[in-house]
């Protein structure tokens, strides 16, 4: 089965897990994210505290025009995208929102809904896969960067 397939029947399953645990009512997941919908992926933190993937945040667009250098600039004259710090808007609260001057990147990964996503994937399936190569299961975790590794790759990955 593709990565993709797999995915989605992980995600259908997830769905299904949290449906019947909360008596069939939609219960908000603390594991997944309020604009794609899915488990996050690489979550950051709004200066508003909310969280979303950093891929969601990318594809917001910037919201208020925007001064630099004494000179009035518009979201469309931004050829940098969202890495020149831009605003944008939350998309849970609808607060203005600047970004770093480094973009999405340079805001806070969120570890506490990292967490959320694999304590949510164990209730699913009882088992993780590899971060890295996806072939095997994680055995380990890595404290640093928080990714679930196996045995083989946690050798590779072990910092010095």
């Amino acid at each position: 089965m593709s990565l993709c397939k797999e995915r989605l029947v992980h995600e259908e399953k997830r769905q299904a897990v949290l449906s019947k645990s909360n008596g069939g009512t939609a219960k908000k997941s603390k594991a997944v994210c309020g604009v794609c919908s899915r488990m996050y992926r690489d979550p950051k933190i709004l200066p508003c505290l909310h969280t979303f993937c950093a891929d969601c945040i990318r594809q917001l667009e910037p919201f208020s025009v925007r001064r630099v250098n004494g000179e009035r600039r518009s979201p469309e004259d931004d050829t940098h995208g969202r890495s020149s710090g831009s605003t944008i808007l939350c998309p849970e609260c609808d607060s203005e929102v600047d970004l770093p001057p480094s973009g999405v990147d340079g805001l806070t990964t969120d570890h506490l809904a990292l967490d959320e996503v694999f304590a949510e994937t164990l209730l699913v399936d009882c088992r993780v896969l590899c971060d890295l190569c996806s072939d095997s299961d994680a055995g380990k975790r890595c404290e640093v960067c928080c990714v679930n590794l196996c045995d083989f790759c946690s050798q590779a990955h072990s910092i010095s």
